[in-house]
């Protein structure tokens, strides 16, 4: 794989959702969790869940908290930002033309890294305090494949951005400067 584009769209799947880097022991195991997942026995298939995936963090919220768990918030996250939109994103680079949702819309849309070193320096801004100068995004358009997330023509975006630091060097989360 000489590629730096490619190598970098397959390395986000090796950070997404940590707050690890590339050269991070452990990054490998997440890629090949990312790389294994199947729906229904085909590989490298992800599947939405039918009422989006806080239906998922409830039914084991109330499963554990039911066996007696303590369920605890407010702890260190990547960021997510979920987005209702009017309409669906258009996307220079493809020249597909359909009048609702395409192929372009329902798998994960990487933005943002092209080179392994843009994700490693990303990475390192946020464990500087700092929040990644050139962040790695990948989104999904969920209500492409599930009409319940939201009203007849309308849209779900789930974004997943690398990296946000935990204690930005300019103060706090808190502050609402």
């Amino acid at each position: 794989m000489q590629s730096d584009v490619l190598k970098a769209t397959l390395a986000t799947d090796a950070v997404i959702g940590t707050t690890g880097s590339v050269n991070t022991p452990g990054s490998g195991y997440v890629l090949l969790h990312h790389v294994m997942g199947e729906t229904d026995g085909d590989r490298g298939i992800w599947s939405y869940v039918e009422g989006g995936m806080g239906s998922v963090s409830v039914s084991i919220c109330k499963s554990a908290q039911g066996a007696g768990a303590d369920i605890l918030t407010n702890t260190e996250a990547t960021t997510k930002i979920n987005l209702a939109v009017d309409k669906l994103p258009h996307f220079v680079s493809c020249k597909l033309n359909y009048p609702d949702s395409g192929p372009q819309h329902r798998g994960t849309i990487h933005i943002g890294s092209e080179r392994m070193d843009e994700i490693d320096i990303a990475c390192q801004e946020s464990v500087n305090g700092f929040p990644s100068s050139r962040p790695i995004i990948e989104m999904t358009i969920p209500s492409v494949l599930d009409q319940t997330l939201c009203p007849p023509g309308k849209h779900v975006i789930n974004l997943f951005i690398q990296y946000t630091p935990y204690n930005p060097s300019d103060g706090s989360w808190t502050d609402p400067a």
